[in-house]
């Protein structure tokens, strides 16, 4: 998403905490590069268009509130001589399409549940596909959150994507066609007053999941764990 015009900008929080997205200027846009971190309701709503509003931030009472959302991508590729010409395939071109569709669920009380599915296809690829390649269907993200009684924190717990700062490290690997999710615990401790650039520490502990092309049949990597704190 491309958003212009001059004026003094802003930059929002997205991802872990200490990440930021590239100023929008005065034209502010709901969207951002993860969809959990989006929030309708209040003043989340007033960038969103006419046309997506019935979706977002609606209103279920006992005061929850429900939001609906997706994305498409299609991204093409065309390889002369793959494999340094080793390969029996002189050139392959195609195209990777990702679709992805999401619901959350929210309370007033700070609890929350998210889920993502998603789909994706290598559509006329002749080479062996790569692990990143292709999932009819699956599940891409599904966790529930909530606030940790006595403390200024709150539990994440389930399938989730973890992305810190730069991304060098820890990233969603949102090149490829199927973005990394891990199965684990974070916790998010804010710091400081709220606002852009709020101080924070994430601790989390969490196993990568490994995609297959079947339908539904990804499992985190019982073989790696991965543990750590951000700030």
């Amino acid at each position: 998403l491309l958003t212009g015009g001059a004026g003094p900008a802003q930059a929002q929080p997205i991802g872990g905490p200490g990440s930021t997205v590239a100023p929008v200027g005065p034209r502010e846009t709901p969207f951002r590069p993860f969809r959990f971190d989006e929030d309708y309701r209040g003043d989340g709503m007033k960038p969103v268009p006419d046309l997506l509003r019935p979706i977002k931030a609606v209103p279920l009472g006992a005061g929850l509130t429900a939001s609906l959302g997706g994305e498409l991508r299609w991204r093409f590729e065309s390889v002369d001589r793959p494999r340094l010409g080793f390969s029996p395939i002189a050139d392959d071109s195609y195209v990777l399409q990702r679709a992805l569709v999401h619901a959350d669920l929210r309370s007033d009380r700070g609890i929350r549940a998210f889920v993502q599915l998603g789909s994706h296809y290598a559509l006329g690829k002749e080479q062996p596909n790569g692990p990143a390649d292709e999932n009819r269907a699956g599940l891409q993200q599904a966790f529930l959150e909530a606030p940790i009684p006595g403390v200024t924190a709150s539990l994440r717990l389930g399938r989730q994507e973890l992305a810190f700062g730069s991304q060098r490290l820890l990233g969603v690997r949102d090149g490829p066609n199927i973005r990394q999710g891990f199965d684990g615990a974070r916790v998010l401790v804010p710091l400081g007053a709220p606002g852009p650039g709020r101080p924070s520490v994430d601790l989390f502990i969490a196993r990568p999941v490994v995609t297959t092309a079947r339908p539904f049949d990804d499992d985190a990597d019982s073989r790696q764990i991965f543990w750590g704190a951000y700030g």
